[in-house]
């Protein structure tokens, strides 16, 4: 494989390739190109395949690498490190246009400098797609002053998650992609400080979104989309800090697209969308409990009750609810019960 040690300068690659590295006989070397520390490193239309241990893997402090492959290799087909010749110095690293696939690893994946150096680790990756590894992209523990931001990825077919984030970075931010078809669940956080927009995430095995015992602060917004994944959209632990914006659909539940609902003693509302049609005269007691400061309204086609005490549902005046066609409730929930906000008896 290609190894450099000490610190490197000006590394430009294009069009190289590194494949079938590593046989175990003779020599450390296992990755297909690897890089122990740089200041500036630029690769265009790369490929690492079949290589023992990692694809690419690249300490460095200014790392920019366009239209690559990594392909097969036995670890993680990109892996981001900062340069620990330069802790006090910020690493950036820009990855555009990349493949990853069959690796049995993540396909990307990023980590602090080694010997314990506190610089951040900004990493970008745009327009990538990550496809039959391990995982998508993966920041492991270790990885809790990388800033990662994914644009526009396609990230489908690996055997685990699509996305896991098992520390909690500086920031990590996913927008604009598409994530199925993934093994576990499409994102796996077990971080502070997830955000996630305007992504399209469905058909995993597992949740659309899963959170982790110590996940906490996580926001979907924008127009995400989450549906047909296989345990349910959406796993939020107890920790209770975590936002679902207006914009973001998931169709979990309910007759059309989510927002009809049919009553019955307990009801459970999606996570996404505030407003909903209630069906049918079964009275409600319970309606299972969701984020605090979440704000749902409830549009009723019928005559039913909505109980007041019986289950977790406190009304204005300690009095239950007779519904009748086009009358709406507000409520607002404070993690574990929902609270009468206004109600309106339209004709």
């Amino acid at each position: 494989g290609g190894t450099q040690s000490g610190n490197q300068t000006e590394i430009y690659l294009e069009n190289c390739h590194f494949l079938n590295n590593g046989d175990g006989v003779g020599g450390d070397t296992f990755d297909g190109f690897d890089v122990k520390d740089c200041d500036v490193l630029t690769m265009i239309g790369c490929t690492a395949e079949g290589n023992i241990d990692m694809g690419i893997n690249i300490r460095g402090e200014k790392v920019a690498i366009f239209g690559g492959h990594s392909i097969g290799n036995g670890s993680y087909g990109y892996f981001f490190q900062g340069n620990t010749n330069l802790a006090a110095v910020a690493s950036t690293v820009k990855v555009q246009g990349c493949e990853a696939r069959s690796n049995g690893g993540a396909g990307f994946g990023a980590a602090d400098g080694a010997g314990g150096a506190t610089q951040d680790v900004r990493v970008s990756l745009v327009g990538i797609t990550s496809a039959l590894n391990l995982y998508g992209i993966q920041l492991p523990s270790g990885a809790n002053h990388v800033e990662l931001t994914v644009s526009d990825a396609h990230i489908f077919g690996n055997t685990d998650h699509g996305v896991i984030v098992s520390s909690t970075p500086v920031a990590c931010l996913i927008r604009g992609g598409v994530i199925r078809s993934n093994g576990g669940s499409g994102i796996y956080t077990n971080a502070t400080k997830v955000q996630i927009s305007d992504c399209q995430i469905n058909l995993n095995t597992r949740y659309g979104v899963e959170e982790g015992a110590s996940a906490t602060r996580t926001v979907i917004a924008g127009s995400t989309y989450v549906e047909s994944n296989s345990i349910g959209q959406f796993l939020f632990n107890s920790n209770g800090r975590h936002m679902v914006g207006r914009g973001v659909l998931d169709f979990d539940l309910g007759a059309t697209g989510g927002d009809v609902i049919a009553s019955g003693s307990t009801i459970t509302l999606p996570q996404g969308g505030d407003g909903f049609f209630i069906t049918g005269t079964t009275t409600i007691n319970t309606i299972t409990a969701n984020r605090r400061a979440r704000i749902v309204v409830l549009h009723f086609t019928g005559a039913l009750t909505v109980s007041h005490g019986t289950g977790n549902i406190r009304l204005s005046g300690g009095a239950n609810k007779t519904t009748a066609n086009r009358h709406q409730l507000t409520l607002m929930c404070d993690g574990t019960s929902w609270f009468e906000v206004a109600y309106s008896a339209n004709a």
